[in-house]
């Protein structure tokens, strides 16, 4: 079928990005919701993740034996944080990087673009 087997939220503060992760995920697909808002309200139609068969799990925060074992294997090189920064542009390249992000350039693709000022 049509949509993402996994959607998740990640997003700090953003509400419409709930409603937009059960739009995108597929029938009998998963929605993880991580990211904090401050304990806005979010509107969702809850008719949809009954008929859709969806799953909803929540992310929580890391323990401090978690976190050590995150510092540990950053320390150590055996996460590829590259892929993790995404496009370097400089400020003032501001107009190229939402041209990335928009997709107006099919043979780059960036789903995160970091300004360096």
């Amino acid at each position: 079928g049509s949509g993402a087997n996994v959607v998740m939220d990640i997003t700090s503060m953003s509400t419409l990005a709930v409603k937009q992760a059960f739009e995108m995920v597929s029938f009998g697909g998963t929605v993880l919701l991580a990211g904090l808002k401050n304990e806005a309200p979010v509107e969702i139609i809850t008719d949809r993740i009954v008929l859709n068969a969806i799953t909803v799990k929540s992310g929580t925060g890391s323990t401090e034996q978690s976190m050590q074992t995150a510092v540990k294997l950053l320390n150590e090189g055996r996460v590829p944080t590259d892929v993790l920064l995404g496009e370097v542009l400089s400020l003032d390249d501001f107009g190229e990087a939402m041209a990335l992000l928009k997709r107006e350039h099919p043979q780059r693709e960036a789903i995160r673009v970091t300004l360096r000022y």
